[in-house]
């Protein structure tokens, strides 16, 4: 079901796979996870999409590279056999198409990708939270858009890569029309721990060393520096830094169950190990969430979309009156729309009635109409 059950079965000697139909108990959270994941991350990433100024900054392309990762994972945890639907049910086609079911599906290749793209994806975001408050000058050239989606990508490649004996695992048998697993060439008590301390372990500890780099900076920044400013950066990094710790906390017990498996301490398809995969899922659909209670402008895009920010319009009269060698009376009348974070003034009058030296009667009247100060 997970990297321990597929990666166990794999070391022994051919078998079919055909009868591991999932507990309802655990369709039930495989579907409720899926749903989340892919319904939550859309979400953020029309969030995203809708505010183009949040295309402008490094972490939102990262932040939203995640998201698409998590929408897919919600996605195919739906379509692999295994979570929800037992590779029993799956019609297993003849010929090529047989061939790439078995050898890219039934190994739930796609799923372990999507879950190494989340860890290095973090990674990505805690070493550009490190550059922007450990080195701001190299920050702007180092995460630069183009260069997000360079590294973007990278981390795609790499995780795919990292996956590749997944699919030469499985094959199809065309007698029987079902994906038999062949014994792996290579001792599994030297790959398996191979495989998580790059895959995991090592990632892990790179970003909890760039986000704990990162809190001695900002406690120990100059008291002159632009309090807003330094308050703005806390928070983001606050955030980013409650994604990874939610990220490590749902990855490492699978990741530790896995590495115990090549030594044959732990065993494949016992509550135990159904606990540690419903965990690690469980994480494609909580970023959303972070996002929204975390940060205000996530939390003003949700409510703008979901039509729970309703427009608030204010205004203000002000009267006041001076007496010095004349009369003077001022109306300042101000409505502003606030429903998208932007100030828009809709309209401004200022009249001045008074006596100048001359005795002349001065009016001054000023409209100032869909003003904006962003």
């Amino acid at each position: 079901m997970n990297n321990t059950s597929t990666n166990t079965t794999s070391w022994s000697t051919n078998t079919q796979r055909g009868d591991n139909k999932p507990h309802v108990m655990l369709q039930i959270l495989f579907g409720f996870i899926a749903l989340l994941a892919f319904c939550g991350n859309g979400l953020l990433c029309i969030v995203i999409l809708r505010r183009r100024r949040f295309l402008r900054s490094s972490y939102n392309l990262v932040i939203f590279s995640l998201a698409v990762t998590d929408m897919l994972t919600g996605l195919f945890i739906a379509g692999t056999p295994g979570y929800i639907i037992g590779l029993s049910s799956y019609p297993v086609p003849s010929g090529i198409g047989g061939e790439m079911f078995c050898r890219l599906i039934s190994t739930q290749y796609f799923v372990f990708v999507f879950g190494k793209v989340s860890v290095l994806t973090i990674v990505a975001l805690a070493l550009e939270r490190w550059y922007s408050v450990v080195k701001p000058i190299e920050y702007k050239i180092k995460f630069t858009r183009k260069r997000i989606y360079i590294y973007v990508a990278i981390i795609w490649l790499i995780s795919g890569i990292a996956n590749g004996s997944k699919p030469i695992k499985a094959k199809l048998s065309e007698s029987s029309l079902r994906c038999t697993w062949s014994k792996m060439p290579y001792p599994k008590n030297i790959f398996i721990p191979s495989y998580t301390t790059v895959t995991f372990f090592i990632p892990t500890a790179i970003t909890w060393l760039s986000f704990l780099h990162v809190g001695r900076v900002l406690k120990r920044s100059p008291a002159e520096q632009n309090v807003r400013f330094r308050n703005t950066r806390k928070k983001l990094t606050r955030m980013c830094a409650i994604v990874a710790f939610l990220l490590t906390m749902n990855w490492l017990p699978n990741q530790v169950f896995y590495t115990l498996s090549a030594f044959d301490i732990t065993k494949a398809e016992t509550p135990l190990h159904h606990f540690t995969i419903v965990l690690a899922m469980f994480n494609s659909c909580v970023n959303p969430w972070i996002c929204y209670f975390t940060n205000r402008e996530y939390k003003k895009g949700f409510r703008q979309l979901l039509c729970f920010g309703r427009k608030k319009v204010h205004s203000r009269q002000s009267h006041f009156y001076s007496v010095a060698g004349g009369s003077e009376r001022s109306d300042v009348t101000g409505r502003t729309d606030l429903s998208d974070g932007v100030l828009h003034v809709l309209s401004f009058k200022y009249i001045n009635s008074g006596f100048t030296n001359d005795n002349k009667v001065n009016n001054v009247e000023m409209e100032l109409n869909s003003y904006s100060t962003s």
